[in-house]
């Protein structure tokens, strides 16, 4: 709400005079009675908290106008410095917005209605209660940069859900917003009307599900930041600018984790430090996220004969380090230069030793930078320096890494060996589209050649063995045998052969023509003559799974390929087609429910009429998707950005997909 134009609270509680807003001192009895509506909403069991925010020191009320709704701010003023922490107003620098009135005929459309107040509570407030004093909605980590930049929290996003205690009086349930792993709110809202009645059987359909108040990062919570006068050192958890989360990080980012509210201001700075480096960025399960990194638990009841069975500290995370650089080498396209927080969560973490966790605390580094930085005097890393903001990082950056270091020769050597030891079942199988050739018949009689080996009677599969299908090896080898018998090699150039009558005929001769002497050359190239000999061989192909070599389909004729068709409808609106997924052996249903899944799009099953009078379907898919479809079917994510396409189940060989973009259908990153 705060972030959207006009909406800013300007200044802070009775200090610019000369702003519109105007601040005005609480009665004791309007401070009672609020105090008494946060008692009937919050489930708060220590009466004290509430006292302490409501009737000790001073409350201010601001009527300002914002573009969706009419607002009353309740700000509460600071607690002396010289109080003791433990039992005052933890915030001591600045006025501090605890409570909001907001008029909901705004916020609900078609409430014509007489309007309701509906008062929601702040995330100042919510930080000194405990933990869940108001209804919870929990998302992923991932979604917090989104809510914090003012989007409103879609249903599909929301991951959990924690019923109110008590049933507030208004119609209009306020909600707080945490990610998993960290209790604390990062945001404020009101739940969507449609899933107030049934929460969870409406939380995976589509629209917005909680309207956001306030969060993290809007105009609100910048305006409340300590003034830069202030001494930023000596500030306490609460005046630091999070409210004592220190998993709010950069100003734009929740991560999944628990501290306590006792812990000093140092220990809460650090651990802010190592958790940037650390999970901040890891695309991982919430589970993985709370297990990995630096935020490992300590195992304490480990003993030393353990310790030395999986090794060091600092030797899991060299070894760690190592077999992810050794992983990176092999790849054709390396992804360098990279974040140095995205090669820790996505390559170090994942190639730790089995059974074995990364605890930075526990090395003698303390943290990754430090490491970082005796590799690059090693010789073993090339870093560059990366910049945020104001904060520059002089080891941010993955450059590169040396190749030849003898750390990193010796996992390529162990990973080697592991995969030339690994049972054919164990290793990746994909579909490869082999192209084949057949000899016309009546090249036996003109050339002279075996009929045996015409039929490819001698073939290395059951599967082909004497139908006539040869691979270019073998077509090109008779081509050989042929000149070599018929002694065609120019004896002056090796490189060169002679063009005899039969040969004339098989390559050049057209059906119902005869040869123009004078078009065709006495002598030819030996790799012209191959190129002409492969034009004249009757098409055919074999779908072959790889390792193993299992032909899974062969045939004459044109190889069948997977046509996806993009084409323009009206208002700019594109559909894409599938056809030809069947001769792979792919079910229509099946294939259009992942689709569907995967990419958030419509896709229908259409049965169409062949030229051949055979019943077919095709699918036809809302959107341009031609690249996504392309990168799932083939199984390589890396042909777009899309996630949907990771983790593919189809392994359908790459040269078997067909793009066709009508006229009016942009290339992907083109306009």
């Amino acid at each position: 709400m705060f972030h959207k134009a006009n909406s800013s609270i300007l200044s802070n509680p009775r200090k610019d005079a000369s702003k519109k807003a105007k601040d005005v001192p609480l009665r004791k009895s309007d401070r009672k009675n609020l105090r008494l509506l946060a008692a009937s909403m919050l489930n708060c069991e220590d009466e004290s908290i509430l006292d302490l925010c409501f009737l000790d020191g001073s409350l201010f009320s601001r009527q300002i106008q914002l573009p969706d709704a009419k607002a009353t701010l309740y700000f509460r003023s600071p607690a002396a410095v010289e109080e003791e922490e433990d039992t005052a107003w933890p915030y001591h620098y600045h006025f501090q917005c605890i409570w909001i009135e907001l008029d909901s005929k705004t916020l609900v459309p078609g409430n014509s209605n007489k309007p309701e107040i509906v008062h929601i509570p702040t995330v100042a407030l919510l930080s000194i209660l405990p933990p869940g004093s108001l209804p919870e909605i929990r998302i992923h980590p991932e979604a917090s940069k989104f809510v914090c930049r003012g989007a409103d929290l879609m249903k599909p996003g929301i991951r959990g859900w924690v019923p109110p205690v008590k049933q507030q009086s208004q119609a209009m349930l306020a909600v707080a917003i945490a990610v998993n792993g960290n209790s604390q709110a990062l945001a404020v809202g009101l739940l969507a009307h449609d899933l107030m009645e049934d929460f969870m059987t409406n939380v995976k359909t589509t629209g917005v599900g909680v309207t956001i108040i306030t969060a993290y990062g809007d105009d609100l919570w910048k305006n409340q930041l300590p003034p830069s006068l202030v001494d930023t050192s000596s500030l306490s958890l609460f005046d630091g600018g999070h409210y004592g989360n220190a998993g709010f990080l950069e100003g734009k980012f929740v991560a999944p984790i628990e501290m306590s509210r006792t812990d000093d201001s140092e220990a809460s700075q650090g651990s802010v430090e190592e958790n940037d480096d650390e999970e901040k960025r890891a695309e991982e399960t919430d589970t993985n996220v709370a297990s990995n990194g630096d935020c490992h638990k300590k195992h304490d009841t480990d003993d030393e004969n353990g310790e030395d069975a999986q090794g060091s500290p600092d030797d899991i995370l060299h070894a760690a380090v190592c077999k992810a650089l050794s992983m990176l080498q092999r790849e054709k396209k390396k992804p360098l230069p990279m974040r140095m927080a995205t090669f820790y969560a996505q390559h170090v973490i994942p190639n730790r030793p089995e059974g074995t966790s990364i605890d930075l605390k526990r090395t003698k580094y303390k943290k990754f930078s430090a490491y970082v930085a005796e590799q690059v005097a090693n010789g073993l890393l090339c870093v560059g320096v990366s910049q945020e903001g104001t904060r520059k990082d002089p080891m941010g950056i993955l450059v590169d890494f040396d190749v030849r270091h003898s750390a990193i020769q010796d996992f390529i050597e162990l990973r080697k060996v592991s995969e030339a030891n690994k049972p054919p079942d164990a290793k990746e199988r994909r579909l490869v589209l082999t192209d084949l050739y057949c000899i016309p018949h009546h090249f036996q009689a003109l050339l002279r050649l075996d009929a045996d080996t015409m039929k490819a009677s001698n073939a290395t599969s059951d599967e082909r063995r004497g139908t006539g299908m040869l691979t270019l090896k073998e077509i090109r080898s008779i081509l050989d045998d042929y000149i070599d018998r018929e002694n065609l090699v120019d004896p002056s150039n090796r490189n060169m052969i002679v063009v005899d009558g039969p040969l004339k005929d098989a390559l050049y001769k057209q059906k119902k023509q005869s040869v123009n002497a004078t078009s065709v050359p006495t002598h030819i190239p030996r790799k012209d003559i191959i190129t002409a000999w492969t034009a004249k061989m009757e098409g055919a192909f074999a779908l072959v799974e790889v390792p193993g070599n299992k032909v899974i389909r062969i045939g004459r004729g044109q190889a069948p390929c997977v046509t996806i068709e993009v084409s323009r409808r009206q208002s700019n609106k594109f559909v894409t087609e599938v056809r030809g997924y069947e001769e792979f052996r792919l079910d229509a249903e099946t294939l259009c429910h992942e689709i569907s899944q995967r990419f958030a799009c419509a896709a229908t099953i259409i049965k169409t009429q062949s030229s051949s009078k055979r019943a077919t379907t095709e699918l036809l898919i809302q959107g341009n998707l031609a690249q996504e479809l392309e990168a799932l079917l083939t199984g390589d994510a890396s042909k777009t950005k899309h996630g949907g396409a990771k983790d593919s189940p189809y392994s359908l060989p790459k040269n078997s997909i067909q793009k066709v973009l009508r006229k009016g259908v942009p290339a992907k990153g083109k306009k």
